[in-house]
């Protein structure tokens, strides 16, 4: 059933904050795929020149984030394998893949958060807020990678 609008503003108002909640899933799904796509970028700095055409990088970026998601999930299935079989293997498997996935976004975050709690609170407490918050958008993610 679609529903009518008597009233222009609020149209516009609904329509912009659909939109922000698309670019902030968007800006979140992007975050979880950080790791990949900064490890396929180092791997291909090593592969290409910066003299290469940018369509030739965005695809040997794209091939190798891909790759390397592939290999995660990899992971994650060999880990859960090892540890229903009670090899304690798993362990090196599960802190690879929470270092990988967890680690590197919350470093990634780390920083800005930092300049924006800086711009809002004291210069004592911002290094503390930017701790908690980067370790709770880590959190968040492993909630999200779902290793268990």
């Amino acid at each position: 059933m679609r529903y009518g609008y008597t009233d222009e503003g609020q149209l516009i108002f609904n329509s912009f904050i659909n939109a922000i909640a698309i670019i902030a899933k968007g800006f979140i799904k992007l975050l979880v795929i950080s790791p990949f796509i900064y490890t396929a970028y180092i791997i291909s700095q090593s592969i290409l020149s910066m003299h290469d055409n940018a369509l030739l990088w965005i695809a040997v970026v794209s091939i190798f984030s891909w790759i390397l998601y592939v290999f995660f999930f990899e992971l994650k299935k060999w880990m859960a394998i090892l540890k229903s079989k009670k090899n304690y293997v798993w362990i090196l498997f599960f802190v690879v893949c929470v270092g990988f996935a967890c680690v590197i976004p919350a470093w990634i975050i780390y920083e800005p958060v930092k300049f924006f709690v800086l711009k809002m609170t004291g210069i004592k407490n911002a290094t503390i807020i930017s701790v908690i918050i980067s370790l709770s958008f880590g959190y968040f993610i492993y909630r999200r990678n779902r290793f268990f």
